[in-house]
């Protein structure tokens, strides 16, 4: 069968940014509790999550990356505002939002989707709501607090980043959390797809670059 790897794209998150969600942590804690908080050096903003993947189609997930990106010009995205999923009520999942940049960045995650459903991988099947998770509540029960907890930090403003690549990661699960390695990394250009290779910027380790056999996570 091959060795699978566990993949998504995603976009990586400046320090200022994970520092401020990590305070925004600290409050939300106030009012739920039993909630495995995400590590700053893991938080991100999923687009795309591909399962468990056979490594010898890494190389072409890679390639699909980098052929959407290219045809998206770097844009600035502001994380703002916190949110519940699937509601206030009994959350399960805490996440911070996104602001400015929303349109830009569910364009890029719809021709993402797109591009994956026609190479073989399951598309989406439900509105792509960008965030940043911030913790998953381990035994979810009904929590009348939050709902006033997200109206007075609706405007809270983790910062903004210039979006300027997308990042293929590796996740290997253990009993300490997800571990994350950057496959690949695949720079916005804002031009058409031309013909040709993958370029440089892939770095697959393992993986042969001639085999083209195709809240993360």
């Amino acid at each position: 069968m091959g060795k699978r790897i566990r993949t998504f794209v995603a976009l990586e998150l400046p320090g200022s940014i994970k520092n401020r969600a990590v305070r925004m942590q600290g409050v939300l804690a106030q009012s739920v509790s039993d909630t495995k908080w995400v590590e700053a050096e893991n938080m991100h903003i999923t687009l795309k999550f591909l399962g468990e993947v056979l490594e010898r189609d890494l190389y072409h997930v890679c390639r699909i990356a980098q052929r959407v990106a290219r045809q998206h010009e770097p844009f600035e995205l502001e994380v703002k505002g916190v949110g519940a999923f699937p509601h206030a009520r009994r959350p399960r999942v805490l996440w911070a939002g996104v602001g400015a940049g929303n349109a830009a960045l569910c364009a890029l995650q719809e021709m993402l989707d797109r591009e994956y459903a026609e190479a073989g991988w399951a598309s989406e099947g439900r509105r792509f709501q960008p965030h940043v998770t911030l913790g998953r509540v381990r035994r979810p029960r009904a929590n009348t607090e939050l709902e006033g907890v997200f109206r007075r930090y609706e405007d809270w403003k983790a910062g903004r980043m210039e979006v300027d690549e997308l990042v293929v990661l590796s996740s290997e699960l253990t009993k300490q959390g997800p571990v994350y390695a950057v496959l690949a990394r695949a720079p916005l250009y804002g031009v058409e797809e031309s013909v040709g290779g993958v370029e440089s910027w892939v770095s697959l380790g393992s993986v042969d670059a001639d085999e083209e056999d195709l809240d993360g996570e």
